[in-house]
């Protein structure tokens, strides 16, 4: 059978009009979910919130289902450093825990350039991951948790 993947994003904790509980309930339900429909590989970007908090939960999954496996698709190195430290501590967890890793640009200004993004709110140094675009094809299915 083919490798299925489910990817993760959405809003950081101060966007979501839900609590950590109840985001976590309801993703652990949706991950339960793609799971026994066949989704083998989830990735995750790595954004404080959903992101995160998604990879620990497939991590969890892990350790019952061995054929589950987590990418961590971090935008740019250093992408946590302007977090608080549990943030970050939780970051360096789940990617010490992933199997695996992926970097794709050295640095926000470099992502920046290559993408001709600009940034939203007056530069890299402010705005930080928020002019990257990922476009995840006609395959992705979106489940908005507000």
């Amino acid at each position: 059978m083919k490798d299925k993947t489910c990817c993760f994003t959405g809003h950081r904790p101060e966007k979501l009009k839900r609590n950590e509980t109840q985001v976590k309930e309801a993703l652990e339900r949706a991950i339960e979910a793609a799971v026994s429909r066949g989704f083998t590989h989830f990735i995750s970007g790595m954004a404080r919130g959903v992101d995160l908090w998604a990879a620990q939960l497939v991590l969890e999954l892990k350790k019952q289902n061995p054929d589950v496996k987590l990418l961590c698709a971090v935008p740019y190195e250093n992408f946590e450093k302007r977090w608080s430290p549990a943030w970050r501590q939780c970051y360096h967890d789940v990617l010490a825990a992933a199997d695996y890793k992926k970097v794709f640009h050295l640095s926000v200004l470099f992502l920046c350039r290559v993408s001709g993004a600009k940034p939203l709110d007056g530069g890299p140094q402010r705005s930080g991951n928020r002019c990257l675009q990922w476009d995840a094809g006609r395959h992705a299915q979106h489940h908005r948790l507000r």
